[in-house]
Formats: C-alpha cells, structure tokens, sequence
C-alpha cells in the first residue's frame, strides 16, 4: 500500500527517539523535520496496518539512515529501488536502508563509490516474475499517474492480471486531474479518485 502523504502520527514513545536523534545531529532542525515527517509516516502505517517492512525511494535525503534506525528499532525493514537514474552526485552519498535495489551493475559500483550503508542488490523487486511466487487474499490498488503511453498500459494490465490470477482484488485509480482513455482498466474495479482510499484496503 502507498502512505499518503497527509497521512502520519508520532506516539509519545516517539519523542524520545527524536529528541536523542535531535542531540547526535547537534541540533540540526532543518535535517530532524525531514525525518520527522517520514517517522509520522512510518508511525501511522504501524499503528493502522502493524507493517513490517517500509518501501521507499530516498536514497536523495540525508534523513534516510535516521527513518532506517527508527524502523529497525519498531521491527520494520527499510528498503528502497532506486527511482531514477544517477550519476556521482553528492546528495545521494551515505544513504542507509536494509536493502537496496538498483537497476545495473554500473550503479551498485556508483553507490559503492558513494559509501552507501546498505545490502544492495541488483534486481527489479516489482518485476512480474516475482508475482508468481505470490498467494494472497489480500487487495490492492494501482494509481495511475494520468499520461501513461499504450506500451506502459499494455505492460501494467499484464501485471495487474497476474495478480488478480494469484488471488489479489484489483482495483486502479486514475489521476484526479489527468485524464486517461483506455479500455484496459474496465477489467478492475475503479475506485473514486476524489476519495481517500486507504481505508478501504488491507
């Protein structure tokens, strides 16, 4: 499930990591607000769906090894596939997850270089070989961002598919302000894009 973004809560407990965090940065405020905000995330998926490991695209931040610490330390992985394509650039250097997924060699030896703290594996975690390992009875949901192209929705169809095969209850939702023609979604239920849908999914 995605977290959305408005979404996020800190227990009291909280406070006490995020003040002993805010001492070891020697008060750095402005790095801690970043971190807080995806601690609240983390928080509020506990708490609502008791998660156990945490997927994120952040390699970019420096809060990344303070959101690993807090999750470990709440019995949550953190992991993170590599959203976009690199090049040695210092923002990314020490980012810190469980595991890392990256597309190519090539950017294994980039992040190597960068002294990134984690096991970083080459491989594609949503590749749909990995869906026929799955059975669940669990729902999911697919958001469109609104411009995909024919080659992209073929390819998304074929995937959402082999989960519905395996058991899944599929379910898209297409961009609020994008509008997307195809025919393929009238397969899964279309959820309203106006609603807050996370709450109605496991």
């Amino acid at each position: 499930m995605k977290i959305p973004l408005e979404k996020g809560e800190l227990n009291f407990s909280d406070l006490h990591f995020i003040f002993a965090t805010l001492f070891k940065m020697n008060l750095n405020f402005g790095l801690l607000s970043i971190a807080i905000y995806r601690i609240a995330q983390v928080r509020y998926s506990i708490n609502k769906y008791g998660i156990n490991e945490i997927w994120t695209s952040m390699e970019f931040s420096a809060a990344s090894g303070i959101l690993q610490e807090f999750s470990n330390i709440n019995n949550v992985a953190s992991s993170n596939f590599m959203h976009g394509e690199k090049v040695l650039t210092l923002r990314d250097a020490f980012c810190s997850f469980n595991t890392f997924y990256v597309w190519t060699k090539h950017h294994k030896e980039l992040f190597t270089k960068l002294s990134v703290r984690s096991q970083v594996k080459i491989e594609n975690p949503w590749s749909s070989d990995k869906i026929e390992e799955l059975k669940s009875d669990k729902s999911m949901c697919y958001f469109f961002k609104g411009n995909e192209s024919t080659i992209e929705l073929n390819k998304i169809n074929s995937i959402l598919e082999k989960f519905q095969f395996k058991g899944y209850s599929v379910s898209v939702k297409l961009h609020p302000r994008r509008t997307l023609k195809t025919d393929l979604i009238k397969k899964f239920n279309t959820v309203n894009s106006d609603k807050d849908t996370f709450e109605n999914f496991n």
